[in-house]
C-alpha cells in the first residue's frame, strides 16, 4: 500500500480513506478549464480541475466525474464521453480517477458553486505547470501528451 502524504492544511481524518475524481475539460483548440479554489479544505488558492469526492450513492467513478462536472459547472455530459487518463494515489485521496472530457465549441463551463472556486478559465497546459497548482495535475499532464501522442499515431 502507497503511504499518503498529507497537505498541511488538511483534516487528515476527513481524507484519509476517500476515493475522488477528477475531469480534465479540453476544448477543441487544446486548452484546458482550469479554476482556482477557495473556501475548502484542501488546497485552498491551487488552481484545480472539477472533481470532488466519490459519494457512497455513485455506482461507479464515471458517474461521480460526471455529477461533479455538472455540480461546478453546469454541463450535462454523461458519462460515455469520459476517457480514462490517469488513477492512483495523491495526496488528498487514497485513490483517486481522473478523466479527459473533450469539450465542443459550444459547451461552456459556468461556476455553479462560486463559494467554493472561481471562474473557469482556458489555459494551456504550459501555463498551468507554472501555476499554483494540486501536485497531482503534472502526473496527468504527463498522461494527456502520452494519450495525444497515442492519438495521432492511431490515425
Amino acid at each position: 500500500m502507497n503511504k499518503i502524504v498529507y497537505h498541511e492544511d488538511m483534516n487528515k481524518e476527513t481524507y484519509k480513506y476517500t476515493e475522488a475524481v477528477a475531469v480534465v475539460m479540453r476544448n477543441p483548440q487544446g486548452l484546458i478549464y482550469l479554476s482556482i479554489r477557495k473556501n475548502t479544505e484542501t488546497w485552498k488558492d491551487c488552481f484545480a480541475f472539477a472533481g470532488g469526492r466519490i459519494d457512497p450513492d455513485d455506482f461507479s467513478s464515471k458517474y461521480a466525474a460526471h455529477r461533479e462536472v455538472y455540480e461546478e459547472t453546469g454541463l450535462f455530459i454523461g458519462t460515455t464521453r469520459l476517457i480514462p487518463l490517469w488513477n492512483g494515489s495523491t495526496e488528498t485521496a487514497n485513490y483517486e480517477y481522473i478523466y479527459l472530457l473533450e469539450l465542443r465549441d459550444d459547451e461552456i463551463p459556468l461556476n455553479m458553486e462560486p463559494s467554493k472556486h472561481g471562474n473557469w478559465e482556458l489555459y494551456t497546459i504550459e501555463e498551468a505547470r507554472k501555476m499554483k497548482i494540486i501536485p497531482v495535475m503534472l502526473e496527468v499532464f504527463d498522461a494527456l501528451g502520452v494519450y495525444d501522442s497515442k492519438k495521432s499515431l492511431d490515425k
